[in-house]
């Protein structure tokens, strides 16, 4: 995937319209169990340094809160 321009530990997701607190939301898609590898862990850090929101998400239900909140700025 490396050829393909794939970066490791980048979101799965990014939302690039600001809200009242957030330049932009990076989403990272999980299954209920799946856990974030070091390269994601440190993608977060780096997102939330620079003003960004950053949230792992497990279902479509939390996908859809998750959305809801961030254009209501309530996140």
């Amino acid at each position: 995937m490396k050829a393909e321009g794939v970066v490791p530990g980048v979101a799965d997701l990014i939302l690039l319209i600001p809200n009242a607190n957030h330049n932009c939301l990076c989403i990272e898609m999980k299954t209920a169990k799946g856990r974030q590898s070091e390269y994601q862990k440190e993608w977060e850090k780096d997102t939330l340094k620079h003003g960004n929101d950053y949230a792992v998400v497990r279902s479509f239900e939390e996908f859809k809160q998750l959305i809801y909140e961030y254009m209501t700025d309530q996140r």
